[in-house]
């Protein structure tokens, strides 16, 4: 975790939390943080961002350490706008409720309620004692996953058909949108869940999700995540 922007605290002054080390078919591989009082996401893919949102407000910063950029909003913009365009990937509905059998099997520390549907499998940690219910619909948004009231730690789907650009007939093949290799039990500060300072504030949401360097690399990116609008409008 970036030191500048996690400033240590004594064992005293520490809290309680809850660590994932997870892999999204979108975002890459991902640590997401939980407590009472408090998310944090770092990705550790392609994108290399982190948000973060704490009580009582649950405002959602995301901010990116490279650039020493921001942008901010409430829990209920986010659930409005989203971090990324449905271009990109669509949520689905919080509560999958798939049928079939039920198991507990364990990850790390923790164990987790995993249920067997028709066509998918999917996999969650109950937040009781662990989290609170903004932090369920702040992951919710970001990973765009079903979290059926706690926290998602595996989907997949056996897919059918064909894939809709090249006809490729798909029946069969399982994909994983969600995975998790470790949940453990650790001490954190309290301040890791509250933005860094100094940061400068971004255009836009989209804008902190990518670095400068790779902005500059692609205009394919800017058009992807509707970033650089006003170099648009100038040449209209």
């Amino acid at each position: 975790m970036p030191a500048d922007s996690q400033p240590q605290k004594s064992a005293a002054q520490q809290i309680n939390a809850v660590r994932l080390t997870q892999k999204h078919f979108y975002w890459g591989d991902t640590e997401t943080i939980i407590s009472m009082t408090g998310v944090r996401i770092n990705n550790h893919g392609s994108m290399k961002y982190s948000l973060v949102a704490a009580s009582p407000q649950w405002n959602v910063t995301i901010f990116r350490d490279d650039d020493h950029t921001f942008v901010s909003q409430s829990l209920k913009q986010l659930e409005k706008n989203g971090i990324v365009s449905s271009f990109v990937f669509n949520r689905p509905e919080r509560n999958e409720n798939p049928t079939g059998p039920h198991r507990t099997p364990k990850i790390g520390d923790m164990k987790v309620e995993q249920i067997m549907g028709v066509r998918e499998v999917f996999a969650y940690l109950p937040i009781e004692g662990i989290t609170v219910p903004p932090v369920q619909r702040i992951i919710h948004e970001t990973y765009k996953m079903p979290t059926d009231g706690g926290i998602p730690v595996k989907f997949s789907k056996s897919l059918r058909g064909a894939e809709t650009l090249t006809g490729m007939n798909l029946t069969g093949t399982i994909r994983v949108y969600l995975s998790t290799t470790n949940i453990e039990k650790i001490k954190v500060s309290p301040d890791i869940f509250q933005p860094p300072v100094g940061y400068k504030l971004a255009k836009s949401m989209q804008e902190v999700l990518l670095s400068k360097n790779s902005r500059d690399a692609s205009e394919d990116l800017d058009q992807m995540f509707d970033i650089g609008t006003n170099k648009t409008k100038k040449h209209q």
